[in-house]
């Protein structure tokens, strides 16, 4: 007989969680390695696949801090689980209103055209027609430990993979030798990770909704954590045939471009970039004070004016060349890009002559009528 936790795994669920992630990515295949992928720290045997991931990044070049703001929208069969964000110095972390990537995408969505393709019928009226080696974890800091948004997270900092590894294993998150190497990047470089898993406490077996959390942290240049795990970015990731997309929204004092390390070309292009107070923005008042308020930060905190620029950058690889973080830097190139026009086509049945032509020909018969009349008796005499 099947016990209460395996026919909790065996319900699929869909999340529509807004985490700051790394590198979460819709790689789920039937092979027990790629299926705790993607730097998701999951337990043996569970399943995790993203659909779609967005993320909103403020950049303050003054005082070098990036506020960096994630959604993903992934289905899984799994009761608790947890994700790892590398940044390179220690962030504080804020629950935020996920209400800011609809405003975004209503800033930057193409403009719909709409033709109609007439059809004339003759017609009196109308007629109405979504395993690793241990360590010692006491060499691994704990900067903070802090419930968010429905996460328990922990900021870490070690300078030993292993022992980092060992600490995750110790409390609950799956770990794999892919995993470690990741981590070992990061170490190296004495970054941080912060650890983010589900609540137990918020989770009662239903569909969950969790808000977006905010992570603020110096950094010298502004990135978005694109790395994975080796084992992610073999050509059995793809062999789910799950195609994801990535939509990065960069806020800050003009248009960014972005690269794949320091100087690769980047697998993310720019869809869209303008001034956040352009006419063609279908949102109405102060648009940077808005993604403000969504990410609970004071006009000090933001210190951006209401004529910032926003640039969208859009990825649609998969499996993704995640060798490095993707890094952005001022653009050579400040004309505003938009989305193409989009034009679509409706077909309309047109009636004629309808009711006003009916009543503008009755009226012609009601006055023709005597007038014939007329015209035969004079022809008569």
């Amino acid at each position: 007989m099947q016990s209460a936790e395996g026919e909790r795994r065996s319900m699929n669920r869909c999340f529509f969680v807004a985490a700051t992630v790394v590198t979460l990515a819709a790689c789920m295949t039937s092979q027990p390695r790629t299926a705790t992928g993607c730097a998701a720290a999951l337990k043996e045997g569970d399943r995790l696949r993203v659909n779609e991931e967005m993320a909103l990044i403020v950049w303050e070049p003054k005082t070098k801090t990036e506020h960096f703001i994630r959604q993903a929208q992934f289905v899984t069969d799994a009761t608790d689980f947890g994700f790892l964000v590398p940044t390179p110095t220690e962030p504080t972390l804020s629950e935020t209103d996920g209400d800011i990537f609809w405003r975004l995408n209503s800033l930057t969505e193409a403009d719909v055209q709409w033709r109609d393709e007439v059809t004339s019928i003759f017609r009196l009226f109308d007629k109405d027609s979504l395993t690793t080696d241990s360590a010692p974890s006491s060499r691994v800091q704990v900067l903070n430990q802090q419930t968010v948004a429905g996460y328990d997270a922990a900021v870490l900092k070690a300078s030993d993979p292993v022992a980092l590894t060992s600490w995750l294993k110790e409390n609950d998150y799956a770990t794999r030798p892919a995993l470690q190497e990741w981590l070992q990047h990061y170490t190296e470089n004495d970054w941080v990770i912060t650890a983010f898993k589900f609540s137990e406490k918020a989770n009662n077996g239903e569909d969950v909704v969790a808000q977006p959390i905010r992570l603020s942290f110096k950094t010298d240049v502004p990135f978005y954590p694109y790395r994975e795990p080796t084992d992610m970015r073999d050509a059995t990731a793809a062999a789910s045939g799950s195609g994801r997309k990535l939509r990065v929204f960069f806020l800050s004092d003009q248009r960014y471009d972005a690269t794949l390390g320091q100087s690769a070309i980047s697998p993310a292009k720019v869809a869209w970039a303008n001034s956040a107070s352009s006419e063609h923005s279908s949102y109405g008042g102060n648009l940077v004070k808005a993604i403000a308020t969504a990410a609970k930060l004071s006009d000090k905190e933001l210190g951006l004016s209401p004529d910032s620029w926003i640039t969208e950058f859009e990825d649609n690889s998969s499996p993704r060349n995640g060798i490095d973080e993707l890094f952005f830097h001022p653009a050579k190139d400040q004309s505003t890009v938009e989305r193409p026009v989009i034009i679509k086509t409706r077909k309309v049945k047109q009636h004629y002559p309808n009711l006003p032509g009916f009543m503008l020909w009755l009226g012609l018969i009601v006055i023709a009528i005597p007038l014939t009349m007329r015209l035969g008796n004079s022809l008569r005499r």
